[in-house]
């Protein structure tokens, strides 16, 4: 590598910023930017690669009911490429977990684990009294109890007295596809493709 890239001042090779946001070459941020924390959880911020992915962070933009940055005016950042924009823009702002800022940098500008596909899965548009939950729970059951993580341990627990498996299972699910990707590592991204399918 051209030594003059490690230069004081350049920051740090940010692998999200390559392999996932994808730039086409290489992309240095300050080692304590929004872009260098969140590495490969960062969707494409200059193409429509990810498009689909910006159209639901769009709407979950559009939904919510957290407080905003003043920067990320919903009545103005009101399309996919607008946002998409607006986090390309915000990429080396200087990291603080407790910023605003961040933290919406951190919900709207990257993978969520919902985004991923696998075998089989049960989407999150499928209704909580659907036939397919209680296909999933029972799948579930059949797991010891105590090898599950804690979350996963009290769906185990739900009977199907008044659809409460079918609940149970749509809502760790669906509540486990809006966390944020971490990788193919991620322990929720490892679990929901072994019991959020049929």
């Amino acid at each position: 590598m051209n030594t003059a890239l490690t230069k004081t001042g350049m920051g740090i090779l940010s692998a999200g910023a390559i392999g996932s946001a994808g730039y086409g070459g290489y992309v240095y941020f300050s080692k304590d930017s929004f872009a260098s924390k969140l590495g490969v959880s960062v969707l494409n911020l200059t193409s429509a690669e990810n498009k689909k992915e910006w159209e639901e962070r769009i709407k979950e933009l559009t939904a919510s009911q957290d407080k905003l940055d003043s920067s990320l005016d919903k009545t103005k950042v009101n399309t996919w490429d607008k946002l998409r924009d607006w986090c390309n823009a915000n990429k080396s702002s200087t990291f603080n977990k407790d910023d605003i800022k961040y933290k919406n940098f951190s919900a709207f500008c990257t993978w969520k684990i919902g985004d991923k596909t696998w075998d089989k899965k049960i989407l999150a548009t499928v209704n909580s009294d659907h036939a397919n939950w209680k296909t999933a729970h029972t799948a579930l059951k059949r797991k010891t109890k105590t090898e599950l993580s804690k979350g996963l341990q009290k769906v185990w627990e739900a009977t199907d007295s008044q659809n409460a498996n079918k609940v149970a299972m749509h809502k760790w699910c669906t509540d486990a596809y809006k966390n944020t990707w971490t990788g193919d590592n991620d322990a929720t991204l490892k679990e929901v493709k072994e019991y959020c399918k049929i």
